[in-house]
């Protein structure tokens, strides 16, 4: 509000204050009546300071409502691709609690290069094309949430908003299938692809957030950096879902905190290597499942966006949790 129009509005609210407390105007300004400049003043300044009140009160309401927006942390991709196809931008699964956001269609490199310090053999640098939005949760399934469905879950580390762990890809499938039942909607694990192309959220650096990273940014083992960068903080358990920044798409804790499952067999990458693979959904088994995003025990470099890490399906590990995805319908 500028100077002037606060002024109208104090000088207005004053004027009020004084009707209020029985002084009319006829009064007010009748011969003979006369009303102290001490009063005026003392009046004018408390409708100025219940002003200023308001003012910092309203100010404080609209930042609380812009980090409640639904669309607060979206990129302006996911913005505009949820308003040209009619599409919530985020929303909150009321089961849960649970918050997903859009992440809309698109092309990107798949592994890593040859370049990538730490690369691993298994990460086949290869263009790939999704062609369906998707949403994906903005945090991996907490413990709290978890236990909606399973009461007595108790994780190694078991605050109610630390990641569930504890949990093999079969039991995070039943939860996914479960919470379809309550919702209505296709609840799942996200492909290989989709969980990398979401890390990646339009990068092409190792992480999300450049060429390396450091603890105020993940949590992974802080003695253990990334090419040649300082050793930090080893926090040495998990941490409360969405403690650290999320990547450019509204994602928290792609990078560390725990190992999150995929819904691919692992093997070999799928499709067609040398010109663009289409949707891709991963070997066809049997063996491991893949899992994604390090951990909080293992060195910044698990942590990269390509790393790529499997287990049998019915192991459960105080490294491993998930996060959910939900297909785009009409």
């Amino acid at each position: 509000m500028n100077t002037i129009n606060k002024f109208v509005l104090v000088w207005a609210l004053g004027l009020t204050a004084l009707i209020l407390m029985g002084l009319t105007i006829p009064h007010a300004f009748a011969p003979g009546t006369t009303i102290s400049s001490a009063q005026m003043n003392a009046n004018f300044d408390a409708v100025k300071t219940a002003v200023d009140a308001l003012e910092a009160q309203s100010a404080t309401n609209t930042t609380q409502l812009g980090e409640l927006s639904p669309e607060s942390g979206l990129s302006p991709r996911q913005l505009q691709y949820a308003r040209d196809n009619g599409l919530a931008a985020a929303y909150v699964e009321p089961t849960t609690g649970m918050r997903f956001v859009l992440i809309p269609p698109g092309e990107f490199w798949m592994g890593s290069p040859g370049s990538e310090v730490d690369r691993g053999g298994d990460e086949i640098h290869h263009h790939v094309r999704l062609t369906q939005a998707f949403y994906l949760a903005a945090h991996e399934v907490t413990n709290a949430q978890y236990r909606v469905k399973e009461a007595g879950h108790t994780s190694t580390a078991d605050g109610d908003a630390q990641p569930v762990t504890e949990v093999s890809h079969t039991d995070a499938v039943a939860f996914a299938a479960w919470l379809s039942t309550q919702t209505g909607d296709t609840y799942g694990l996200p492909t290989e692809a989709q969980w990398e192309y979401a890390c990646r959220a339009g990068t092409t650096t190792p992480f999300a957030f450049g060429e390396n990273i450091n603890p105020a940014q993940v949590n992974y083992n802080g003695n253990g950096p990334y090419n040649g960068a300082p050793a930090g903080l080893w926090r040495a358990t998990t941490t409360d879902v969405g403690s650290f920044p999320a990547n450019a798409w509204g994602l928290h804790d792609m990078h560390g905190n725990v190992w999150e499952w995929c819904a691919d067999w692992y093997g070999a990458y799928s499709g067609d290597l040398v010109s663009v693979t289409t949707d891709p959904t991963g070997a066809a088994g049997p063996g491991g499942r893949v899992l994604r995003g390090g951990s909080w025990l293992l060195d910044a470099g698990f942590g990269r966006s390509a790393i790529r890490n499997f287990a049998g399906p019915t192991i459960s590990d105080p490294l491993i949790g998930f996060r959910l995805a939900r297909p785009v319908t009409p």
